[in-house]
């Protein structure tokens, strides 16, 4: 069908978004001594997110594979996600995860769920000189939103010319990479970042939702550029 030719690329958001709860505040809580001190300065606007890693990973206790996995098995993800991806496949969508997390719990998230075949960018850690530390490898100067990394240079670097940019998220560190897309599904602080600024968006609270919407999208042929992301997008190619 002539709705099938559109091409899109979509962008999801991992913790709280594909996870039913924020796995990264949940993981520095349980492991990490500094967590609430740390989340208050970052809350009160005294520290940046990427200082704010810096902290609780340095406060992290020593961890074995088995915390981590039985870490993963203990919060699940969104029970229509498996669907998304299998809905994403069949039309050729590429899906790619954009996390402002860290690999090392998602990685053990996504194998929980047989989900490891979902190409995903986030942040990491790494040890120097017996101390772990937060790494950062999609940080640019360019950009000061609420992010260690920025998703918005994710985003623009994995999608082809003349290609729809969806995004789907839910909080502080997805408003900068939606701003800058096509198709928005937002919940959550995203959401209400997108009805204060005008940003138009559908609303969701499970990937069943988003699942209908796209099929009653494409159906109908709603998906088009955006201008504002076009002007917003052409300016980061600019500046970067």
């Amino acid at each position: 069908m002539a709705c099938m030719a559109l091409q899109l690329s979509i962008f999801c958001d991992f913790d709280g978004t594909i996870t039913t709860v924020d796995t990264g505040d949940e993981f520095f809580a349980e492991f990490s001594t500094v967590f609430d001190d740390s989340m208050a300065r970052l809350m009160s606007g005294k520290s940046s997110v990427r200082d704010y890693y810096h902290d609780v990973v340095r406060g992290l206790r020593p961890l074995s594979s088995e915390m981590v996995q039985d870490f993963a098995l203990r919060y699940p993800i969104d029970a229509y996600f498996a669907d998304f991806v299998k809905y994403c496949h069949e039309l050729s969508f590429p899906l790619t995860i954009v996390s402002d997390g860290f690999k090392e719990y998602i990685e053990p998230i996504l194998a929980a769920n047989d989900m490891s075949e979902v190409q995903y960018y986030s942040n990491a850690m790494q040890e120097v000189n017996g101390q772990l530390s937060p790494l950062f490898p999609n940080a640019t100067e360019s950009c000061s939103c609420f992010c260690a990394s920025c998703k918005r240079n994710i985003v623009l670097n994995n999608t082809p010319p003349d290609t729809l940019i969806v995004y789907i998220g839910d909080g502080y560190s997805d408003m900068c990479a939606a701003s800058h897309a096509d198709i928005i599904f937002a919940k959550g602080a995203l959401a209400s970042y997108c009805a204060t600024e005008r940003i138009p968006h559908y609303p969701f609270r499970t990937f069943f939702d988003i699942i209908r919407l796209m099929k009653n999208g494409l159906e109908q042929k709603k998906f088009r550029p955006r201008h504002q992301a076009v002007l917003l997008r052409k300016k980061a190619y600019e500046i970067e």
